[in-house]
């Protein structure tokens, strides 16, 4: 089953950039970014996740449902715990994050890179996989 977590989940991990012009991935501000964030996730909502993170125009309708549909197969229930794993403050209002979901011992990541503009915060870079090693490489 791992070879086939990781391989779905490294099929599936996406390089999602949007320009503060695109409202995928724009926030009122960082708790805005972060509720919203850690409902998708925790819910398993991968598919709004996508939406309002970026990379939904880059996949139809059926394969947001079929990432959806992997993702709930592969984690049977709702995550339980999130904590910020890792947080790199960068010049002029750049910082990255990843961040852990989980329940019981079934983890997820999201890694994230986040410009803070003078009235909102934008995504710039949103990924999400089962390998830590991956996000955490980022860095």
């Amino acid at each position: 089953m791992k070879p086939f977590v990781f391989s779905c989940m490294a099929a599936i991990s996406l390089v999602l950039a949007q320009g503060a012009a695109a409202q995928d991935g724009v926030f009122r501000d960082y708790d805005e970014l972060r509720s919203t964030l850690d409902q998708y996730m925790t819910s398993r909502d991968i598919k709004s996740v996508m939406l309002r993170f970026g990379g939904a125009d880059e996949m139809t309708i059926q394969q947001l449902d079929d990432l959806q549909g992997r993702v709930r197969q592969i984690f049977p229930q709702d995550f339980t715990e999130v904590a910020l794993v890792r947080r790199n403050e960068m010049e002029n209002g750049w910082a990255q994050e990843l961040i852990s979901y989980r329940s019981g011992i079934s983890y997820i990541f999201a890694y994230l890179v986040l410009h803070q503009l003078d009235d909102a915060i934008v995504s710039v870079n949103f990924q999400f996989n089962t390998d830590f090693n991956d996000l955490n490489a980022q860095f």
